[in-house]
């Protein structure tokens, strides 16, 4: 008769589903991972190379280089451009242009204020 201490120990099911669904959510996570496929010494091949060069940017392209593709849309100069960009945002399609536009007007906005008040020098009091 075979008794398994494995759920007692360490959790059981719930936990090993619970491991997997942390992994499926969090793809730039590094797990404990021996094996020797293609694609692990890759990845490992990429961390050491570009961690050395990138340092602590590295994490963040990583993460993106892991996610899940996102897609975008350059619109031909020389076709109907008002035409395709209203097509486009029928569909539901943001143009990044405007939102770092908007950003950077947000950004110039509080490097003004905060330039202002560096000039801005305190009386002396006689």
């Amino acid at each position: 008769m075979n008794i398994s201490t494995t759920v007692h120990l360490y959790g059981g099911v719930k936990v090993k589903r619970r491991k997997q669904e942390m992994r499926v959510d969090n793809p730039h996570l590094p797990t404990v991972n021996r094996d020797n496929r293609p694609t692990v010494i890759a990845i490992q091949n990429l961390d050491q190379h570009y961690g050395e060069y990138y340092k602590k940017r590295w994490n963040s392209m990583r993460l993106a280089l892991l996610s899940r593709p996102k897609f975008c849309v350059v619109v031909n100069n020389f076709a109907e451009k008002e035409e395709a960009v209203e097509l486009l945002k029928a569909e539901g399609c943001i143009n990044i242009g405007d939102k770092f536009r908007e950003n950077q007007k947000k950004y110039d906005a509080l490097s003004d204020v905060s330039s202002n008040l560096k000039t801005v020098k305190p009386q002396k009091s006689k």
